[in-house]
């Protein structure tokens, strides 16, 4: 009903096709997320649905295996399919999901079987979100670079970042992994 906790969302999903419930017309807002449900939730909007159910079969096993495949479950630790998911699993889940490769339908082969292909593109980086390592070279106060160092801009091998809103002065020098955003359209 209009009524049940987190309707919109589940009606979005349900239309969306992810999400179909925990048994037909039944869903189950106030249970947990099992690791295998998130699995499903997880590799379904990478792409891989099709996929997984001609190369595994249907059921929620097939999509934790492919969550194995992908190492979405990498660092989750104390699961079985059937348990409930701790917060700091499903966080590790989704940090590995987004650095996953997204699968895209490309069409059939001779005998009628799903083709797929990736060209790189992870889920993070079709939402202009970009993971990077270097070393912080200017911390928008001082540089060990060169002698320019502006305010809120830093500088992380060779590139700069705008982030007025957030203090990483103590990093300089630092090897660093970080996400950004590229918000400039083509």
């Amino acid at each position: 009903s209009t009524q049940t906790p987190y309707y919109n969302e589940i009606c979005t999903m349900y239309e969306m096709g992810r999400v179909n419930g925990t048994d037909p017309n039944m869903f189950s807002p106030d249970n947990h997320v099992t690791f295998a449900q998130a699995c499903k939730l997880i590799v379904d909007v990478l792409g891989y649905r099709n996929y997984i159910e001609v190369k595994y079969g249907e059921d929620l096993a097939s999509y934790a295996m492919m969550a194995g495949e992908l190492e979405i479950n990498k660092g989750v630790s104390g699961v079985d399919w059937s348990s409930a998911l701790t917060a700091e699993n499903a966080v590790r889940m989704l940090y590995n999901a987004g650095r996953t490769e997204v699968f895209k339908l490309v069409g059939t082969d001779a005998n009628g079987n799903p083709k797929y292909e990736t060209d790189g593109t992870t889920l993070f980086a079709t939402s202009n979100i970009y993971y990077a390592e270097g070393t912080m070279e200017s911390n928008g106060i001082c540089s060990i670079k060169d002698d320019n160092a502006t305010m809120g801009v830093y500088a992380i091998s060779g590139k700069s970042y705008v982030a007025p809103d957030i203090d990483l002065t103590t990093l300089i020098g630092c090897a660093v992994k970080y996400f950004y955003r590229d918000d400039k359209t083509s």
